[in-house]
């Protein structure tokens, strides 16, 4: 059997080609990175992205907010939400009727420790359900939000080998079609 390297050079072309649609997407929300998988166009995020889990000796629950960077003025402000009540927020302007109570205040904290990352540190009670957790960020003139649902007793410990489990999967993408599309494995 014949192997025609061409052929992978146009289907790998195809492909490429039909990502720059994509890539050249205006709306920062809805810009992947060139080979990040888990954003191509079916997988284009609409908000900041939430990546949550649980401290290792404090056992506090850690929730990401990853919004893109941008230099709009007023902003970047972010806010958190539990099943829609309000927990904590860096917004200067929350009115006062939205603040959470004093006991809430004491067990959490909500801040800015990126330009465009923002971060929940909560210490929950020992509560057997689970939570719909929703972080809006203002930029410029607009919020933009997020929610994701889950229990703390399911959560991974913070670690970087976490950070490994959000990058693994277009790696090994990578690895498989790189030999596959540049004709290595034919027979």
């Amino acid at each position: 059997m014949k192997s025609h390297p061409s052929l992978s050079i146009c289907i790998l072309f195809l492909c490429l080609s039909c990502m720059v649609g994509v890539v050249s997407a205006t709306n920062p929300y809805q810009k992947p990175g060139f080979l990040d998988f888990d954003s191509w166009f079916w997988h284009t995020p609409r908000g900041p992205q939430m990546y949550s889990c649980i401290t290792y000796i404090e056992r506090n629950l850690q929730v990401d907010c990853i919004f893109p960077e941008t230099h709009k003025i007023p902003g970047p402000f972010c806010e958190f939400k539990q099943d829609g009540r309000l927990m904590g927020s860096t917004y200067p302007n929350t009115p006062v009727q939205l603040i959470p109570p004093i006991e809430t205040r004491r067990r959490v904290n909500v801040s800015l420790v990126a330009a465009n990352i923002c971060r929940l540190t909560w210490m929950p009670l020992s509560d057997d359900r689970a939570y719909t957790y929703t972080c809006r960020v203002y930029q410029g003139s607009t919020w933009k939000e997020n929610s994701m649902a889950f229990h703390q007793r399911n959560l991974l410990v913070c670690s970087a080998i976490s950070m490994l489990f959000h990058t693994g999967p277009w790696m090994l993408g990578v690895v498989i079609s790189l030999p596959m599309s540049l004709g290595f494995l034919s027979g």
